[in-house]
């Protein structure tokens, strides 16, 4: 999951948006699940961003399957994993 949320933040950057969020998971028959990726480049009012609630210690009550992902936050985060021994 870590490696696909560092591919999608990546995606995210590429395309010019600064925030990504996954919604509508559904788990399909055998090993298959769909979702859906939104792309942002401002935050609509409403939608809390996964990084910084967790920065905030906020993560009892927030909802951070609905929260939006900092791309460039997260991928610093990717390439610090990516460059531990």
């Amino acid at each position: 999951v870590l490696n696909l949320a560092c591919e999608w933040s990546q995606l995210t950057i590429d395309r010019g948006y600064r925030y990504f969020k996954t919604d509508e998971r559904a788990r399909l028959s055998g090993d298959r699940a769909t979702m859906r990726i939104t792309f942002y480049k401002t935050l609509p009012d409403g939608v809390a961003v996964g990084t910084r609630l967790l920065q905030e210690g906020n993560t009892e009550s927030a909802d951070l399957m609905t929260a939006a992902i900092d791309a460039e936050e997260f991928t610093e985060v990717c390439d610090a994993l990516k460059n531990q021994p």
